[in-house]
């Protein structure tokens, strides 16, 4: 029976992507709708930055002890449930800022209830979705998540620091994989378990619809870089115990690296859990991998986060820890490190609108050596952030 089911949801899905059964009537045809966010943040700052392994040189340009900073992006997105049971939707995300990745997400997906979900295109791998990290504030530590330091720019990289493409942006399995254009499969939860699978074929920024038969390896960067035939692998586990929940995850990712771009293949794996009773949240994630980058930069490190949450009616408060380390490049034998300590708090002013402020410390280290013009070796700051943050 469970073979007969799967096999006419196939067909089902088949016909919708190739046309068989014929192109729906036009007031039956999936229309798009207009969501997103906006991001608008004062931060304050008070930063140390050296160019020099004694940290006595300090660097020549200034840096702005008052900033603001924003994030914002206009979402279209639509679905529709055929008579099959079958439901196809759509989301393209355009950055409302001008940004070199104008189009962050970009991809089809295609949906029933006992089969599960395919994601084609631009979208995260299926061990990022499925991830269990620390909880905080409203203010994260982890690049990729959009209320975190990395990505408001509240912290200056270091010299050779790749955050969110190595272990110095936090936990999450990304790794150069910045929504490249994908094959994606999430299966339905059982028994509080759920499992999901990726593949995409070459190493990209999300948007730049950079796949090609013919893939050229070497530089990193968007579309670049040197890892190619890309897999991941993400469990999920999410339950109810009394008063107690529980939410685990395990993942793993891969990328093949031509001889262009180094020795060692990409490996990637990642742990999490949440514990929840109450208001209260409890949990951490760790993550390792191992592979070169590119000739001049390894993928080689570690990252762990720990947290804990509370929230009471439209409030919450957040402490959270996140360390990671990094080999950096081969030739350099010392090691790449970025510690936060981020004390935030978040208030739901009504549907949408939320109000997040907190405090943070950063540490961020280079590898020996000076830094090379207008770049810092080292990168220290005590320092706080308020924003609004809008979704429609």
């Amino acid at each position: 029976m469970k073979k007969l089911l799967y096999g006419t949801t196939a067909l089902a899905t088949a016909g919708l992507l190739f046309g068989a059964a014929g192109e729906a009537k036009a007031a039956d045809r999936l229309e798009l709708g207009v969501h997103g966010y906006m991001q608008q943040w004062m931060v304050l700052n008070d930063i140390g930055l050296t160019n020099v392994e004694d940290g006595a040189g300090k660097h020549p340009f200034d840096w702005a002890a008052v900033d603001q900073k924003h994030n914002s992006e206009v979402c279209f997105t639509g679905s529709y449930k055929y008579d099959n049971q079958v439901t196809i939707g759509v989301d393209v995300q355009l950055e409302a800022n001008t940004s070199g990745d104008q189009i962050d997400e970009s991809y089809l997906w295609i949906s029933t209830e006992g089969f599960g979900k395919v994601i084609i295109g631009d979208e995260n791998n299926a061990a990022y979705l499925m991830q269990v990290t620390a909880p905080t504030g409203g203010l994260s530590h982890n690049q990729g998540v959009l209320t975190s330091l990395p990505n408001q720019g509240f912290v200056i990289a270091p010299q050779g620091f790749a955050f969110d493409d190595t272990t110095m942006g936090g936990t999450l399995l990304r790794f150069d994989d910045n929504d490249s254009g994908k094959f994606t499969y999430i299966s339905p939860r059982f028994a509080g378990f759920q499992i999901g699978a990726s593949y995409w074929p070459n190493f990209e920024a999300g948007g730049d619809n950079n796949n090609s038969i013919q893939r050229v390896a070497g530089a990193t960067g968007p579309g670049t870089t040197g890892n190619i035939n890309g897999a991941a692998l993400g469990i999920n586990y999410k339950e109810k115990f009394g008063d107690v929940g529980v939410e685990a995850s395990l993942g793993g990712m891969y990328g093949d690296t031509p001889p262009v771009a180094g020795s060692n293949d990409l490996f990637a794996g990642s742990a999490g859990l949440l514990l929840t009773f109450g208001g209260f949240e409890v949990g951490g994630s760790y993550t390792q991998a191992q592979g070169d980058r590119s000739a001049t930069q390894q993928y080689d490190g570690y990252s762990y986060d720990v947290g804990v949450a509370y929230t009471t009616g439209p409030y919450k408060v957040g402490l959270a820890y996140q360390r990671g380390k990094n080999e950096g490049n081969p030739d350099n034998s010392s090691e790449q490190h970025a510690d936060y300590l981020i004390l935030s708090g978040t208030y739901t002013m009504g549907p949408g609108v939320r109000i997040i402020a907190g405090l943070y410390a950063a540490d961020l280290d280079g590898e020996d050596g000076a830094a090379a013009a207008n770049q810092v070796k080292e990168f220290s700051a005590i320092g706080g952030g308020a924003g609004i943050t809008l979704s429609f």
